[in-house]
């Protein structure tokens, strides 16, 4: 049915793999991993005219995955990814974002393309979010174009289970923001009396 396939890779201590492969909205369209062996196992058994967008930690981005030769280069996940030609792009996130860390994965790839964006982890559930629901809507598009009307529902209400799940995030981001305000409001207010 689809054309590309979603990848998330979390293999550090605090992964978040984990929360994404145990939720129903995410189990349909998203492979989560927190063991980069069993990632590379799933995306080796992609072929073409499939490709893949992977979500990966940047803690992870320079693990060392497949063994070099005794003089050859150290094999990173991020160089790993490069060699794949199903792999069409690679999201970075991380905790703390900066401009280092793009450099850094630039200065590794073969293909800048391939670098799709460094997000924080404060944003990678929305932008998930997002990724999925313009995902269901291409196979919605897809259905039409086929005349596979019969599909459309279930996909829609994939779409509508993200959105609300999106809804939910941007409002809990929304109350701590507003928690934060009030402290600093707060605290301002407290050193100027």
């Amino acid at each position: 049915m689809a054309q590309r396939h979603f990848v998330f890779i979390d293999a550090t201590r605090e992964s978040l793999a984990r929360s994404f492969a145990e939720n129903p909205i995410f189990q349909t369209w998203l492979h989560s991993y927190d063991n980069i062996q069993e990632a590379l196992e799933f995306i080796n058994g992609i072929n073409l005219p499939y490709s893949i967008d992977i979500y990966v930690a940047r803690d992870n981005i320079l693990d060392e995955v497949l063994p070099s030769g005794t003089n050859g280069p150290i094999r990173t996940l991020l160089r790993t990814f490069c060699d794949l030609r199903t792999i069409l792009h690679v999201t970075i996130f991380c905790p703390n974002l900066n401009t280092d860390l793009v450099q850094q994965a630039r200065s590794i790839i073969t293909d800048p393309r391939m670098l799709k964006d460094a997000i924080s982890i404060m944003n990678l559930h929305s932008n998930i979010c997002k990724e999925g629901i313009q995902y269901w809507g291409e196979e919605i598009t897809r259905c039409i174009r086929t005349n596979e009307i019969h599909l459309i529902s279930n996909l829609q209400r994939n779409i509508d289970e993200l959105m609300e799940y999106s809804n939910r995030i941007t409002n809990d981001r929304r109350k701590m923001i507003d928690t934060m305000e009030e402290a600093h409001s707060n605290k301002l207010g407290e050193e100027s009396s």
